[in-house]
């Protein structure tokens, strides 16, 4: 985070413009760069989760984060915040001090334990790969949030692991018809430089 920070300012004092994927804390202030979204409060309370929750009949959700990566710390924050806000289930497992590709039985176990039914992450897409393989395996019946699950080769390999969990999206869907014409040029171009579409392709593109 320090060396990110650094160079945040490194940037901002050289005025260089820079468009940036907007999921870090440190990008916010800097009138040089531009995000793919404008700013984000990660901790502050949102309507999404609680929403979703009483959508689903959820009473009991799970929050799970890395806990060395401040981001994602302050993402599982602000769930909780939500769910204190828009009480609408009880955060009945919290834990944020998870580490990459780390296994999740223990985690697991114990929000079956509890009965949960909703898990939402703050982690990359491998690591919710771990969690469904975990959940199959101890025959924990839950849905999972897929922050990083636009991906639709990945999933389509693990389909068995992902069926039925949630994906969030900050752009039109690209399976959505008729095509904008926009997405329709992005296509055009990746098919000329051989190179897949996925959610970071799109933010590249804009």
């Amino acid at each position: 985070a320090n060396a990110l920070l650094q160079s945040t300012q490194v940037i901002n004092r050289a005025k260089q413009l820079s468009f940036i994927w907007n999921i870090n804390p440190e990008f916010a202030g800097n009138p040089t760069m531009f995000g793919n979204v404008g700013a984000i409060c990660f901790t502050c309370a949102s309507t999404t989760w609680p929403y979703i929750a009483k959508q689903m009949k959820a009473t009991k959700v799970g929050v799970l984060a890395y806990g060395i990566a401040q981001q994602s710390k302050d993402c599982a924050k602000g769930i909780r915040n939500s769910f204190v806000k828009y009480p609408t289930a009880e955060v009945a497992y919290f834990e944020d001090s998870l580490n990459y590709a780390q296994p999740l039985g223990a985690q697991v176990t114990a929000m079956k334990q509890k009965g949960v039914t909703f898990v939402m992450t703050c982690v990359d897409l491998n690591e919710s790969f771990t969690l469904g393989k975990e959940m199959q395996k101890q025959g924990m019946r839950a849905v999972q949030s897929l922050p990083n699950g636009y991906d639709a080769n990945f999933v389509s390999k693990n389909a068995a692991r992902f069926e039925g969990d949630i994906v969030t999206l900050g752009v039109v869907a690209l399976e959505v018809t008729p095509q904008l014409p926009e997405i329709q040029n992005l296509y055009k171009y990746t098919r000329d430089i051989g190179v897949p579409v996925s959610e970071l392709t799109v933010y590249g593109w804009i």
